[in-house]
């Protein structure tokens, strides 16, 4: 089924679970709360992402999926009071392939961050097969951090 033929609610529901999902796997992952291995991280975030992923962080440094990739699997377990919530997720346009989504994300205890912060993110996700794979990132800081409890 592509974003197209699927119900708005559907999607929006599919759409929510994969942004809480990968976020749930950073806090286990950089907690150290999963297992640090090959297969936990394929399936967390490697698999996750198209070849052609693109990121921009909220102070508008932008790089590739390898980069990310690397810097991720080096951070197993370098912050075990690392939290973060997930508001707002909104389903903002569609076609046959690709949706783009914007969502709030509010971060307890980040460590190269302010311990406290919040940013808005667009992301843009591609259809492979029945899955949705995060294509494309761009976060930007929210004005007033509000952290998970």
């Amino acid at each position: 089924m592509d974003a197209t033929s699927m119900g708005s609610d559907e999607l929006a529901d599919e759409v929510e679970r994969e942004v809480i999902a990968l976020h749930e796997f950073f806090v286990a992952w950089f907690t150290g709360r999963c297992s640090d291995d090959d297969q936990t991280f394929e399936e967390g975030i490697a698999g996750r992402l198209t070849p052609a992923f693109h990121y921009v962080m909220p102070g508008g440094e932008a790089f590739r999926r390898e980069r990310l990739l690397t810097g991720l699997r080096a951070a197993h377990g370098t912050n075990p009071a690392f939290r973060i919530e997930i508001q707002g997720v909104q389903v903002r346009l569609t076609d046959a392939r690709s949706v783009l989504v914007t969502y709030q994300e509010f971060q307890t205890g980040a460590i190269h961050s302010k311990a406290a912060n919040a940013r808005t993110t667009t992301a843009v996700f591609v259809r492979d097969g029945a899955r949705l794979r995060w294509h494309h990132i761009q976060e930007t800081w929210l004005p007033e951090a509000r952290g998970s409890d």
